[in-house]
Order: C-alpha cells, then structure tokens, then sequence
C-alpha cells in the first residue's frame, strides 16, 4: 500500500523464519525491530534501528516505516555493548522490560515443557494400555519397560525446564554472555543447593530441612534475572585493555557472571524454596469448589485479553506449578490454564464457521488455523 518494498523475520515459538541474510541487511535502508523478545542484534551493527514493542508493530506498522524512511533514527553500534538505538525508540518503562526478558524466558522453556510433558503423558498412557496390576500402581507410568524409556526422556527433557528458562531470561537481559550463569542460576533453583538449611521448607512447619529443597520455578525467574543484572554489570563496569576484550567476552564475563550468580543464589535460594513450598503446598491442599474457584479465575485470565499481560500472568503462574506436580500426576493449575487459553481460538473457529458473511476471506482463513 505504501509502496515500500520489506522483508520480514519472524522470531516465535517454532523458531526464526524468513531469516534476514547479510546482503538483505546490507541492501536494507533501516532495521524496524516490533519484538517482547531478544532478538541477534549484532548483526544490524551500522544501520539505522528501531526497536519497539510487537504492539506497536501490528498497530503503527505506518507510523514505523514512515520513520524508518525520514531518516531521523540512530545508528546502531554493537560495539558499544549492543545498547539499543535511543533517538528513534521509545524509553521501555521497566515493567515492560521485565514483561520482555520474562517472555524470552518462557518462549524458549516451552519446547522443553511439551516435549517432556507429552512422553511423561506417553508413558502413563503405554502402561494403562498395557495393564498394570493395582499393588503396583504405584509404579505407574513406568512399570513396563517402554514406559520407563518414555519416563525417563520425557523427565529428562523435563529437567532441563528451570536452566533453560533462567538461562535465556539471562541472554535477554546481557545477551550471549549471561547464557552460562542464568543456566547455572536455574540449574541452582531446580536442586534446592543453599547455604545451610532451609527453615520451613516442610510447608510452614518449624522445621530446619537440609538445603536440597527446590526453589522451582519462582527461583529459576528470581535467578534468571539475577544472573542478567550481574553479568550485564561487570560488562558495563570491569574494563579491560583493547588487546583483550576477546579474553573479556569468552572467559571473564562467563566466569565471574557464573561466581557470584553461584553464590548469591545460595542465599535466594533459602527464601524462594520456602515461597515455592508453600505455594504447591497450597494448591496440593485445594479441593472441591476451592480448585473449581481456582480454574475460574484461571481460565478467565488466560481467554481475556488474547495472549496480553493478564493471559500472559496466567500462564506463568500455571507454568510455575508444572516442575513440582509432574511426579503426582499434572498440575490442576496447568490444566485450567491450558483450557481456558483454548477458547478464544475455539471460539474465533466457530464463528468463521457460522457466521461467513461477518468475515473477509482472509479471516475465514485465519479461523482454520486458530
């Protein structure tokens, strides 16, 4: 419509599409980026850039490209520690910069939360096929032997859940330097490792537990961002000569980031485990109209805005209860949300269906993919 020729990169949940080449970025006259997650940044080193939030991109794609060609937008320099071009943006309040480093997070966590998730499911579903005799019920999901190989990858692919997310909230706040200690942050949350012991972490009795308890998801967020902010800092902060800033990027940013995002998780972890206890502890002990509250409010959250902040809270807080159910059978939680965020699409596909003439063909089409 306006005459302009683009090229677009999609960066979601199944990877990047349509990816820009070197001639693409360097035949291009400026770099619009609409994205709430990290995004390779080096590679726009010398070009005109602007960076705003996906809102923006669908609802001022216009006002975006008549700026990207009037000229008037910075320069930008991934030498100076790949900072985001400043003139042409719009100053990111901090929530939406947590909001942005959170969904970084959680998009690249979930490959590992439904590849685990459907083997631990394809185990449970192998052994109730198979029969399983009641004394060992116990045992279900991997009395068989083929059960017990779908257990294992699916839990071990589970496992990776807490590093992975902890470890890309890291590289959306510091880029490639915080990967290893947000990895080494999660990786921390998802044992339990403390300093000492952790009181309360039987679920509110006066107990002195041996450190060991996992802080879950809650700590894997907790240190993910810690584990950015750290790294980001001695980046900003510890100069080194010219000769060495090679040495700086792949030795000393990775090993000091990983010290004391080591050693402060030690201490976070203490508090975190006992809030993440008590909240599996609570949802454990909901019953009958209490857990049917729960699934309203839930589901509710996660059809209401169409994947925006209060869908977005939902899911987290759904997300955050799976690490510590998969063993007893799923979280109760998980299930509302994931119910719930199927009936917006649900709904979108019917009425494409139904109501044809309210819908340009386009939409129609749509529908069937929703």
């Amino acid at each position: 419509e306006m005459g302009v020729g683009i090229k677009v990169e999609t960066n979601g949940a199944s990877g990047v599409g349509n990816q820009l080449t070197a001639e693409d970025i360097r035949k291009a006259k400026a770099i619009i980026i609409a994205a709430d997650k990290a995004v390779e940044m080096d590679r726009f080193d010398g070009k005109p850039l602007i960076n705003r939030p996906v809102a923006d991109g669908i609802r001022k794609t216009e006002e975006l490209i008549n700026l990207a060609l009037s000229g008037d937008t910075e320069v930008y320099r991934a030498a100076n520690g790949a900072k985001a071009a400043t003139a042409s943006n719009e100053k990111q309040s901090l929530g939406g910069a947590l909001y942005k480093h959170l969904m970084s997070g959680v998009s690249q966590m979930l490959p590992f939360v439904i590849g685990g998730g459907i083997m631990i499911a394809l185990a449970f579903l192998i052994d109730g096929a198979l029969g399983v005799p009641n004394e060992n019920l116990g045992n279900l999901g991997s009395y068989h032997e083929l059960a017990s190989m779908f257990m294992k990858i699916g839990g071990a692919a589970f496992g990776l859940m807490l590093p992975v997310f902890a470890c890309y909230v890291a590289y959306s706040i510091a880029e490639k330097p915080g990967l290893v200690a947000g990895f080494v942050a999660g990786a921390i949350a998802k044992e339990g490792f403390a300093f000492g012991k952790i009181p309360y972490a039987a679920g509110g009795e006066a107990t002195s537990t041996l450190a060991g308890v996992s802080s879950g998801f809650l700590g894997a967020l907790v240190g993910g961002f810690i584990a950015g902010a750290l790294v980001l800092a001695i980046k900003k902060y510890v100069k080194v000569p010219r000769s060495l800033e090679g040495a700086k990027s792949i030795l000393l940013l990775p090993l000091l980031g990983t010290i004391l995002t080591g050693f402060v998780m030690l201490a976070v972890n203490i508090p975190m485990a006992a809030i993440n206890t008590a909240m599996n502890d609570f949802l454990g002990g909901l019953g009958g109209g209490s857990a049917v509250l729960l699934g309203i409010v839930l589901g509710g959250m996660m059809a209401v805005d169409m994947g925006g902040p209060v869908n977005k809270a939902a899911y987290v807080f759904g997300t955050g209860t799976l690490a510590a159910t998969v063993s007893s059978g799923g979280s109760v939680a998980m299930a509302a949300v994931m119910a719930g965020g199927m009936v917006p699409p649900l709904a979108i596909f019917v009425a494409t269906l139904l109501f044809k003439d309210k819908f340009t063909k386009e939409e129609r089409n749509s529908g069937l993919t929703n």
